[in-house]
């Protein structure tokens, strides 16, 4: 039984991990850029509408991408934690 309480909390949390991506922050010639990474397979450059940042890429993407690809979605300059460039 104690083996199946943690591994019903350790799928939990996956899952919550695969739902809810850590953002990272990629150091660019031109400034900090936020970014979030989730799914798997060929990666895909995911950009943001004219509102929210990388935190509206799972949301958004999911109409028009499949399972198998890897998206890695950018805050554009200025939004969510990503500077404006100079």
């Amino acid at each position: 039984m104690v083996l199946l309480t943690r591994y019903r909390c350790e799928f939990a949390a996956a899952r919550s991990r695969l739902a809810h991506p850590e953002p990272c922050i990629a150091n660019t010639t031109v400034g900090p850029i936020k970014y979030l990474l989730f799914g798997s397979g060929s990666p895909v450059l995911w950009v943001h509408g004219v509102v929210g940042g990388c935190d509206q890429g799972p949301a958004q993407s999911r109409a028009f991408l499949a399972e198998d690809f890897l998206a890695i979605a950018v805050s554009r300059f200025g939004y969510v934690d990503s500077p404006l460039a100079l």
